[in-house]
C-alpha cells in the first residue's frame, strides 16, 4: 500500500483530472461569454494544479528549485483567488 501511495502515477492522473476540468470550465464560461465571472474559480484550479505539481516534483525527486518556482506559482494563484473574491 506503501508503494500505490509514493508512486508519482497517482500525482500524474490528479493533474490530468484537474487540467481537464480547468479546460472545461473555461471552455462553457467562454462559450457563455462569462469567463471573467469564473476567473476566481480557475484561479483556484490553477492554485490545486500547482501544488500537486510540487508534489509530483518532490516524488521526482526533482531539484529543490523547480519545488519552490511550483509552490511559488500556488501561492500567486491562491492570492489571485482572494483578490478577485474580496473585489466582489
Amino acid at each position: 500500500m506503501q508503494a500505490l501511495a509514493d508512486s508519482a502515477w497517482m500525482v500524474d492522473l490528479v493533474l490530468a483530472m484537474i487540467a481537464l476540468e480547468a479546460f472545461g470550465v473555461a471552455a462553457y464560461l467562454w462559450s457563455r461569454g462569462r469567463l471573467r465571472q469564473g476567473a476566481s474559480l480557475l484561479a483556484t484550479l490553477a492554485s490545486g494544479f500547482s501544488l500537486a505539481l510540487a508534489l509530483r516534483l518532490a516524488l521526482a525527486e526533482a531539484a529543490l528549485p523547480m519545488m519552490a518556482l511550483a509552490l511559488l506559482a500556488g501561492l500567486l494563484c491562491h492570492l489571485t483567488d482572494l483578490a478577485l473574491r474580496l473585489r466582489r
